[in-house]
């Protein structure tokens, strides 16, 4: 039998992403032993595997995470920003101080790597010592893998859900000097898993060596979610927005250029967001004061199961986020023929453009109004909103998460000879 040992800082999410666990199941449902080691942990729970290939191993728990903070999170001011305006992660009010607080971070991330390697080599090592492959998910304990993986002379993957390297502009200088931790954690290996996201990942995987990358989106996890829901029973035009606590989520750009309708459209409208962010106060705030508070609802505590149904139960789904816009809800709004608008960023070119069903607004002085245009047409014209649906329906480009698993595990074993 073979065996496959993964090593990651992120624990089993209860709420929000479940790649890492979709990803283990992959391993499981082929026959695999899998042991997974772990220092995260979900202070809101965390999914548990039952299988008897399967082994957990948790060593030095961080509640908090795994980065450094200098400064308090200060709140955003909606009024004083526009649309336009993009929040890069890597820039800061003071930029020497931004510098200082990832170069360290990166040096403190380092040291505990080495103390990882210790652990697992002197209390696990009988555990993984003859593990074929081992697998170093996310950036954050790469170092360790491949150092584990050289010991016990078995082939190193290294596993990224896309890499907001993207920022940077292919500037390895700047991506080096802003986010160390990803630029060294994406290091070489026998193969690159890199989730095409909408950023810059392939490039970034090959510029640090790696000959052999799969590059493809997540699949669809239709198995998990109910066969049938019923559509909008809601009077209003339901315009669904899933986000989370990250600020570069954006949800004050669509309730911004819904504050442009006239009345008549928003006595039409119910906005929901899961927004629950360090800024939420202050969006409810600029809420209040664009007089929306009528229009827009918080959907609190919503996990991935209940995130599917309401994209799907949406007249409209909505994603207008800084970085990138092609995540699982997209994909799956695609899949499920929800009709969505999104930014012309660029990040959808592989899954959708207009002929296959996207809307999407530049990101620009006039992205306010030229967003609330598009609401106006799907409201006001049922044939538009039927071209739309009928396009995202032909629309072939997103896969389900049993066809993109095939796909990598056929390319893991071609690839590293499992």
């Amino acid at each position: 039998m073979k065996k496959v040992t993964i090593i990651t800082h992120l624990p089993f999410r209860k709420k929000g992403n479940q790649s890492l666990k979709r990803f283990v199941e992959m391993f499981l449902s082929r026959g695999q032993q899998v042991v997974l080691i772990s220092d995260g942990i979900d202070g809101e729970g965390e999914n548990v595997i039952s299988h008897p290939n399967f082994k957990l191993i948790r060593i030095e728990g961080n509640r908090k995470g795994n980065s450094i903070t200098f400064n308090k999170t200060t709140s955003t001011n909606y009024s004083d920003i526009k649309s336009k305006d993009i929040f890069l992660p890597y820039l800061e009010v003071n930029k020497f101080r931004g510098i200082v607080k990832k170069q360290v971070d990166f040096l403190l991330n380092t040291y505990k790597q080495n103390r990882i390697y210790n652990i697992i080599t002197k209390s696990y090592f009988s555990a993984i010592e003859d593990s074929d492959i081992v697998i170093g998910y996310e950036a954050s304990r790469t170092f360790v893998a491949k150092k584990i993986s050289k010991k016990i002379n078995a082939k190193y993957i290294n596993k990224f859900q896309g890499t907001i390297l993207a920022v940077c502009k292919r500037n390895s200088i700047k991506a080096a000097i802003f986010y160390p931790r990803l630029y060294f954690g994406l290091n070489k290996a026998d193969l690159c898993l890199m989730v095409n996201d909408g950023t810059d990942g392939a490039f970034w995987a090959k510029a640090k060596g790696n000959n052999k990358i799969r590059f493809r989106p997540h699949g669809v996890a239709n198995k998990e979610y109910p066969k049938d829901v019923n559509l909008n029973d809601d009077e209003k035009f339901v315009i669904f927005n899933n986000a989370s606590s990250s600020n570069w989520k954006r949800p004050d750009r669509i309730i911004r250029a819904l504050s442009t309708l006239e009345t008549n459209y928003l006595d039409k409208i119910l906005f929901k967001t899961t927004f629950f962010g360090p800024n939420k106060q202050a969006l409810v705030e600029y809420i209040d004061k664009l007089g929306l508070s009528n229009v827009v609802e918080f959907c609190d505590n919503f996990n991935h199961i209940d995130s599917n149904i309401m994209i799907r139960k949406s007249d409209l789904f909505t994603m207008t986020n800084d970085m990138s816009n092609l995540g699982n809800p997209i994909l799956e709004s695609i899949y499920y023929n929800t009709p969505f608008i999104s930014i012309n960023d660029r990040s959808l070119d592989d899954v959708c453009d207009y002929s296959s069903g996207a809307i999407l607004v530049d990101l620009d002085d006039d992205f306010d109004n030229n967003f609330a245009n598009e609401v106006r047409k799907l409201i006001d014209s049922k044939k538009y909103y039927n071209t739309v649906k009928d396009k995202l329906e032909r629309n072939d480009l997103v896969k389900s998460l049993d066809e993109e698993q095939q796909d990598e595990y056929e390319t893991i074993k071609k690839s590293v000879c499992l």
